[in-house]
């Protein structure tokens, strides 16, 4: 649905549990949790909820809670396929990547990096549960035996639910080390705490409200085909998470640019194909043209470019 609660689509319909959905970093996708099948599974359908797959068929426990990595390389679950509730990471066709901490303990995913180079889970591996921090290595497979584990927060309390900040400079959690479950604070190295709430009933972190927009824009050209002198319909995909973005395009002969035009900010969908019109003159020469989406935030995508094929 649209920010102001119109436009609401129906995207599941069935008789059984679907919750817990998660946006692929692009629009294009969404993970989300489902028993249909008799046991709880991690689904993906594209953004119109088209094409339902269940990407955890082959394990018989139950899998929960999925949370899409920054930079879709994965899916952070929870399973109980050790016996305990742990945390795991599957790439985004299914396959289990790693187990995230010792499967002799409870592990709960919190939240992932603004960056998707670290994330945190709450674990109760010293006893009572607090607060830990994995740093992943870039690119290729995960070396999981070689990334130890940091911990962030520690004391006699349970604390959990720990969440980063838009800017990946603090963590908000919840601890109940007051006797109830509060708000606190901390920096991301884990000091100082700061607590934010005070009452007599538990306080659950639920995310950060962004005060601007951190993430930029996407756009693809895709092969587009005209005849000069007439209107070309350049054709494209382009997604922002706010749901709008302008697009700037270069149309270039060879080498050479020669024509320009930017649309206003517009409603963006994942996957959707969309067109910008060029008048263009009678030309002669290879022609090619050039995309890149702004969005409110002022946020650039990289630059994406495709050819004109003309007759």
């Amino acid at each position: 649905m649209n920010a102001d609660g119109t436009g609401v689509k129906q995207l599941t319909k069935n008789s059984s549990v679907d919750a817990y959905p998660s946006w692929s970093p692009d629009g294009s996708k969404i993970a989300f949790t489902s028993n249909r099948d008799g046991d709880l599974d991690i689904y993906v359908m594209n953004a119109n909820g088209s094409d339902q797959t269940n990407i955890t068929s082959d394990d018989p426990a139950s899998d929960d809670f999925p949370r899409w990595s920054p930079d879709g390389r994965f899916i952070a679950i929870e399973t109980d396929r050790y016996g305990g509730v742990s945390a795991a990471l599957i790439s985004p066709d299914g396959k289990l990547q790693a187990t995230i901490g010792s499967v002799a303990y409870a592990t709960f995913f919190d939240s992932w990096s603004p960056d998707g180079k670290s994330l945190l889970v709450d674990s109760n591996s010293g006893g009572d549960f607090d607060i830990y921090r994995y740093d992943l290595y870039a690119g290729g497979p995960l070396q999981w035996s070689l990334m130890q584990p940091k911990i962030v927060s520690d004391d006699n309390a349970a604390e959990g639910s720990a969440i980063w900040s838009p800017d990946g400079k603090e963590i908000a959690f919840s601890s109940n080390r007051d006797g109830d479950y509060e708000i606190y604070v901390m920096n991301a190295d884990g000091g100082p705490q700061h607590q934010i709430t005070h009452n007599n009933v538990d306080d659950i972190v639920e995310d950060w409200q962004s005060l601007h927009d951190l993430r930029n824009p996407t756009v693809k050209a895709l092969t587009s085909r005209g005849t000069p002198p007439k209107r070309i319909a350049l054709r494209f995909r382009a997604f922002d998470n706010s749901g709008r973005a302008s697009i700037a395009i270069t149309v270039f002969v060879g080498k050479r640019p020669y024509g320009y035009l930017r649309t206003g900010l517009k409603w963006r969908r994942g996957g959707q194909v969309y067109t910008a019109q060029w008048s263009s003159p009678p030309i002669n020469g290879q022609l090619r043209f050039c995309a890149e989406a702004y969005d409110p935030s002022g946020n650039e995508s990289s630059r994406s470019c495709a050819r004109i094929v003309t007759s």
